[in-house]
């Protein structure tokens, strides 16, 4: 959906009365919730059309406040009962992770505003800052002076402490070795793959497959949690006040140690586009400030399925598709094979 098309949505006379109700709905929150003494005025300043949702940003005004808010509408699902679902579900998260962080100094999520479950939505504050995948590029890339690297490091150190408290979260109860089970048989789906499309050679396959043996049925020692799920850069903004988590909407119970091991890896793929071995100290001290953090260490066996995993998963989804360069795809497979050469030299 376009801006355009967006806020034309928002009109009273539009065809699609879900979003205009969803927009009259919010403006009578505001009043209480957000402050305003009077309905204000809404101005749609951002749409982001995705496959699984619409987000907007909204702009709330009046003649006293000004207030920014963010609307996802969830469309994923067989049925809208399914989207209802996932929209309340994604909210009840929101609610709790917030309830839980705001006891908390430097980390944080967005406050949630209200859930308009017949519409499979829900509200909550805008958040602005810096993406923390600029801040580590730049970092990596040698262009940040050393009081704005330390500044990184405090992030990297927040997240994994952001991590640490929202892995406490309670859930669902789940079986540590159902969840590990389908790790290994993701594993084994991804080796077929990589044998078929020749990325790795026989040798490599064999020696993952004997290491991550699907009839083994003993987790090891796996923590089991909510996890994000999606927790990386790309989903953290550096903000006054510390930083901001977002994108909640996947979290579900997991082996956690799948939310670490993907940190790491899209800090290994911020580095390998700029040269891995160039800037190896920064990028190490950002990793180690998280792992430490968080209270793991990066030789912990724990974390290598979830490693292999998402370094085959780089490799399988690099390759030249008309839609990524070929220059990409093929530093992304030079990756993906660093990190399976080290998992395997170290077995």
């Amino acid at each position: 959906m376009s801006l355009a098309a967006f806020r034309q949505s928002c009109s009273p006379s539009s065809a699609n009365g879900a979003v205009a109700e969803i927009v009259r709905e919010l403006c009578q929150t505001a009043r209480g919730d957000l402050g305003f003494s009077t309905v204000p005025a809404v101005r749609v300043t951002n749409v982001q059309d995705a496959p699984r949702s619409y987000t907007a940003k909204l702009v709330l005004t009046s003649s006293q406040n000004r207030s920014e808010v963010l609307l996802k509408i969830v469309r994923r699902g067989a049925t809208p009962a399914d989207a209802q679902s996932l929209a309340a579900k994604e909210f009840r998260i929101l609610q709790s992770a917030h309830d839980r962080f705001a006891a908390e100094q430097r980390i944080s999520v967005p406050k949630p505003i209200r859930l308009f479950e017949d519409c499979a939505a829900y509200a909550m504050k805008f958040v602005s800052g810096r993406p923390l995948t600029r801040a580590f590029s730049h970092t990596l890339r040698g262009f940040l002076s050393s009081r704005r690297f330390i500044a990184c490091v405090v992030a990297a150190r927040d997240c994994g402490r952001w991590l640490s408290v929202f892995h406490s979260l309670p859930t669902a109860p789940a079986s540590a070795q159902e969840l590990f089970q389908r790790q290994i048989s993701s594993l084994h789906a991804r080796l077929d793959h990589a044998r078929t499309r020749q990325l790795l050679d026989d040798r490599t396959i064999v020696r993952l497959r004997q290491r991550f043996s699907i009839e083994n049925r003993d987790a090891p020692d796996q923590p089991v949690g909510l996890a994000h799920h999606d927790f990386g850069p790309h989903n953290i903004l550096i903000t006054p006040a510390g930083i901001c988590v977002l994108d909640l909407g996947d979290a579900q119970p997991q082996c956690i140690l799948h939310d670490v091991a993907r940190f790491c890896l899209e800090i290994d793929i911020l580095a390998s586009g700029w040269s891995l071995f160039d800037r190896r100290g920064q990028y190490e001290q950002l990793r180690d400030a998280f792992l430490s953090s968080y209270g793991v260490s990066l030789n912990d066996s724990r974390l290598e399925l979830f490693t292999a995993n998402g370094a085959l998963a780089l490799m399988l989804t690099a390759l030249p598709n008309g839609k990524s360069s070929p220059g990409v795809s093929s530093w992304h497979r030079h990756l993906g094979r660093y990190l399976i050469q080290r998992l395997t030299i170290a077995a």
